[in-house]
């Protein structure tokens, strides 16, 4: 699995599926995590505040609407997400 490299995308909260998703695929893949983090404004709206788990940021940060095409452009080659027997870069 060391050749199949994933890029996850979601918003950042230490409680969501994504969160499980990432833990499990960094054990067997090189993982790279984009989105942005959940704004405090909404964790206190959905009452979320009492989690008390610290929100981190992603390998890449982006806005709630990202330019991917942007994201790859400006990302080392050697870094994108490919898989062992699709298209190699």
């Amino acid at each position: 699995m060391k050749n199949f490299k994933v890029w996850l995308a979601y918003v950042s909260y230490p409680v969501t599926t994504a969160v499980y998703f990432e833990r499990a695929l960094r054990r067997i893949c090189p993982t790279t995590t984009i989105g942005p983090v959940l704004p405090p404004e909404l964790i206190e709206k959905w009452q979320l505040q009492n989690m008390n788990l610290p929100v981190t940021e992603q390998d890449i940060p982006t806005s709630f609407e990202p330019d991917m095409a942007g994201i790859l452009a400006r990302t080392d080659p050697a870094r994108h997400p490919m898989i062992r027997y699709g298209i190699r870069r």
